[in-house]
């Protein structure tokens, strides 16, 4: 797609598709090479001033550098870009990261907010798959406050939507669900760690959401995430 407007002259169709070639790269584990790519994305998205693609811009150097662990780097970019544009679709995916950078940090309670801003902003596009992102992320802070068998059923959720919908975890995610999960079954022990992933996974999509919508609710209050 790059090639094919750069032959053209469509400069916004080699912006964009070069953005998101960033992003694969990114998750791919190949975040270096991502560079050039964002580079002529951001020149492009200066010169049309197009809030879009500024936008896209963000979101590929935050996965840049999620990639390479730059955790407060990767908060700037995604802060400096939060809400731009009139895409959104890429608006909860720029509040997912945000999340989830933050959660890296610590910052379970800030997290939290970002996740169900993310969550409301994919729901309203008919997302589910984008909500469990939200969702997975619910179940991480759940473990982290010691309430296991929540955190089972918010996981159990997110990967039901994720098997339904055909689209696995990115990469960023891989390392924090597999310490979760492992925390959770010597937690609550094999069985009832299963019973309890199979209770979320059984919940209708809509109950889900609602349920995990007010669990984020909950944990976004600085008291609650102590």
């Amino acid at each position: 797609a790059v090639t094919i407007a750069q032959e053209v002259g469509d400069q916004w169709g080699q912006a964009y598709a070069g953005g998101n070639l960033a992003k694969w790269k990114a998750d791919g584990g190949l975040g270096k090479q991502a560079g050039p790519d964002v580079r002529v994305t951001e020149r492009i998205a200066d010169e049309l001033n197009d809030a879009n693609l500024i936008g896209l811009t963000g979101l590929a150097r935050g996965w840049m550098y999620l990639a390479e662990n730059r955790i407060e780097q990767s908060i700037d970019v995604l802060t400096s870009v939060k809400g731009l544009g009139d895409d959104v679709h890429q608006h909860h995916f720029i509040e997912v990261y945000m999340g989830l950078a933050l959660f890296r940090r610590g910052d379970y309670a800030e997290a939290a907010a970002l996740w169900l801003e993310s969550m409301r902003n994919a729901l309203a596009v008919g997302h589910i798959r984008g909500a469990a992102g939200s969702m997975e992320g619910c179940g991480y802070i759940a473990e982290r406050l010691g309430l296991p068998e929540r955190a089972c059923r918010s996981l159990g959720a997110a990967e039901l939507i994720r098997s339904r919908t055909g689209i696995p975890l990115y990469s960023f995610w891989i390392a924090h669900s597999k310490q979760v999960h492992s925390a959770l079954r010597a937690a609550l022990g094999p069985a009832a760690y299963s019973r309890a992933i199979a209770a979320g996974a059984a919940l209708h999509e809509e109950d889900a959401a609602i349920e995990n919508a007010q669990w984020l609710q909950s944990f976004s209050h600085p008291e609650t995430s102590r």
